[in-house]
């Protein structure tokens, strides 16, 4: 009787002790908290980078997670490069409490994604996130390829003007071009810059430009516009446009004069280098001006006057084109030089002078 109250007596005070420990093993899981963090808009061309982020109430040993998603075909993670398959389970490392991922997009519009993580202690978190997918705009450069970097007033180069896109999306684009000298381009016709050009459903197309007056550094401001509403204004360095050439010859460098010489003849031929005989659009206009330090010589009998510009109508700067002036003397001349220059309207000028001796 007293071995049996014994052990009533010591399974009493044990039975607490198995309660408690009982107690201690149950609580090894406790559940955790998910979180993405990071962009959710992105365009369909793109990816988005996201932080998953994994937040236990209360950190246990040996606790492992696991994380699957469902997108409904719309994107799809990556992790570490690797593509992680939808409703597919990708084990996290042990101490892992963020973890880097990257989402995918298959398609534009609203993407929902659903996010479940579990770890090895049978609690299970599910989220949602949201992703906003794009079509991405279309954005272009555009390039100034002038053919020559030198060319005459009036002369006609071709530019080429390209484009770059950033997608193969169809897209048309106005221009808006002008420029630091004065020209025209020809598209349709020798339009006056500033000059627009609308509709042009090409990448890259040629238009010619004729300047129309000297510079030595000829820039233009081009302002293209695509149909996606992308506009881009830039400046280009562009052409240095130099003044029509010329020399001409005179048919005397000396005359002498006599005391029964009443009158003379004297001829201008004209000469420009062969580059710039042809292919002008605009030819320039032609003047004359005749100085001289003599005394009693008229040109055309007094028609043309010494010291005034004289516009020479028919001279057409063609190479070997000769125009010939008579000379008509006074009773008192006095010997000296006469000095023809001839110059155009683009700013290039010769002088030649002819020394006039009185022979007693």
């Amino acid at each position: 009787m007293k071995s049996i109250y014994k052990h009533i007596i010591f399974t009493l005070i044990l039975f607490p002790f198995l309660s408690c420990s009982d107690t201690i093993d149950s609580i090894d899981s406790f559940s955790f908290e998910v979180a993405i963090t990071g962009a959710k808009e992105a365009f369909i061309t793109g990816t988005i980078r996201n932080e998953l982020v994994i937040k236990p109430i209360n950190i246990v040993d040996e606790t492992s997670f696991s994380f699957s998603y469902n997108s409904y075909g719309k994107g799809y993670y990556k992790i570490d490069d690797s593509k992680v398959l939808e409703n597919e389970t990708y084990n996290l490392a042990s101490d892992v409490s963020t973890k880097a991922i990257e989402y995918v997009p298959l398609e534009e519009g609203e993407h929902e994604v659903e996010i479940i993580v579990t770890n090895n202690k049978e609690h299970s978190t599910t989220i949602k996130t949201f992703y906003t997918i794009s079509k991405e705009i279309t954005d272009f450069e555009f390039s100034f390829i002038p053919s020559n970097t030198s060319i005459a007033v009036g002369e006609s180069t071709n530019v080429n003007i390209n484009f770059e896109q950033t997608t193969d999306e169809f897209l048309s684009y106005s221009l808006t071009i002008s420029s630091s000298n004065n020209g025209q381009v020809d598209w349709g016709g020798y339009e006056k810059l500033p000059y627009t050009i609308d509709n042009i459903d090409q990448t890259n197309f040629t238009i010619a430009y004729i300047p129309t007056e000297v510079t030595e550094q000829n820039n233009f401001t081009i302002t293209a516009k695509a149909s996606n509403g992308v506009k881009k204004t830039k400046t280009f360095e562009g052409i240095e446009v130099t003044p029509i050439e010329f020399d001409f010859t005179l048919s005397k460098t000396v005359i002498n004069v006599t005391e029964d010489q009443y009158n003379d003849l004297i001829s201008i031929t004209l000469n420009r280098p062969s580059t710039y005989t042809t292919g002008l659009i605009y030819e320039p206009n032609y003047y004359m001006i005749a100085t001289t330090s003599t005394n009693d010589i008229f040109i055309d009998n007094g028609r043309i006057p010494f010291g005034r510009n004289i516009a020479l109508k028919d001279f057409t700067g063609v190479t070997g084109e000769t125009f010939t002036y008579s000379l008509i003397y006074g009773r008192i001349v006095i010997g000296g030089d006469i000095t023809f220059t001839v110059f155009n309207d683009t700013g290039y000028k010769v002088s030649k002078t002819v020394k006039v001796n009185v022979i007693e």
